[in-house]
């Protein structure tokens, strides 16, 4: 399994149904925080990005549930990144349940770069392109 960047989310009572288990739309909420810290660590959040005039949309997201996740359990969720292809990244995600490992969600996101007039780009800005590879490189997908 290639190395990933793993972000802990404990589950609160308020991300659950009424049938106790985690609302399957909280997943992709989940997916959105470790994507998040994600970027964090390479000066990639949304608002680095918007400080070079980009924005990236997501333009694709898949999710598929495995188990029930409950109020106060404590999910790891994993991302890697797929190569860089584009002006736009794969993220994929693995939600485990700490401590025994179960997996109870699968996924992954794609965002593409476009500029502040909203026109979409195929290559990656030379300014964030280092920063782009660097995360590509540090957490691979399979």
């Amino acid at each position: 399994m290639p190395k990933a960047h793993e972000t802990e989310i404990t589950v609160r009572l308020s991300e659950t149904d009424e049938f106790g288990v985690v609302w399957h739309g909280n997943y992709v909420l989940y997916f959105e925080v470790a994507r998040t810290e994600l970027a964090r660590e390479f000066q990639l959040t949304s608002r680095d990005l918007k400080a070079a005039g980009l924005f990236p949309p997501v333009v694709d997201l898949a999710l598929q549930c495995r188990l029930p996740a409950k109020n106060d359990d404590t999910l790891v969720v994993a991302c890697t990144v797929d190569p860089l292809t584009s002006a736009s990244i794969t993220i994929r995600y693995r939600i485990t349940r700490k401590g025994t490992g179960e997996l109870i969600a699968t996924g992954h996101s794609r965002q593409a770069l476009v500029n502040e007039k909203g026109f979409l780009l195929y290559q990656v800005p030379a300014e964030i392109e280092p920063r782009l590879k660097a995360l590509a490189e540090a957490y691979p997908s399979a």
